[in-house]
């Protein structure tokens, strides 16, 4: 008996179902597409509210109010309407800053840390005890890592870099020692 007709059944069978595969896949880069798109256009739609809204909130409202010298009144609903004056501030040159304090005598607001690299833990508790002892500086060391730097170390420490086997899984990373978010992203260019 010959049983070309089943090969040629089951071949053209799976020829269709890769085909199938292959629409689904466009169909769904079609959609990251688009979604990348409308989440643009939000964000952009989102950043113009912001600024019309901060346009009415901290200039409009409080311009209109000064104009007839009242600081706040009510609407019919209920609702207070006020407005007071606040700043927001961020330091662009320290130097200058700490010798306006100095002169103010307001210098104690300012806080300064001393930033030495990688130190090795046994000098470090010698320069430690030696600031104490010395100087009465208690001071405190301050140990961070580059986000940057510890990711690329558990894309190595798990596998995940695609060069190296995985040591640990990411389900045994302690989260109280880290906190570890594995997603999958994809790009389209």
């Amino acid at each position: 008996m010959n049983n070309d007709y089943l090969k040629q059944a089951a071949q053209e069978e799976g020829e269709k179902a890769q085909v199938d595969s292959f629409l689904v896949l466009t169909n769904l880069a079609e959609c990251w597409k688009a979604a990348k798109a409308e989440f643009e256009a939000l964000e952009r739609k989102a950043k113009a509210a912001k600024e019309k809204f901060n346009k009415i909130s901290q200039e409009d409202i409080p311009n209109a109010m000064m104009e007839v010298g009242i600081s706040e009144f009510k609407l019919s609903s209920g609702e207070k309407v006020s407005f007071k004056e606040d700043v927001s501030c961020s330091v662009k040159d320290y130097d200058k800053l700490d010798i306006f304090l100095s002169e103010r005598g307001e210098d104690g607001m300012l806080k300064t840390s001393l930033e030495m690299g990688k130190v090795p833990k046994n000098i470090l508790s010698k320069l430690l005890q030696e600031l104490n002892e010395t100087y009465g500086i208690s001071a405190i060391p301050k140990r961070f890592v580059y986000p940057q730097t510890m990711v690329a170390y558990v894309r190595r420490l798990c596998g995940i870099d695609g060069k190296t086997d995985a040591e640990v899984s990411v389900a045994e990373i302690d989260p109280e020692m880290l906190s570890v978010f594995r997603y999958y992203k994809t790009t389209i260019k």
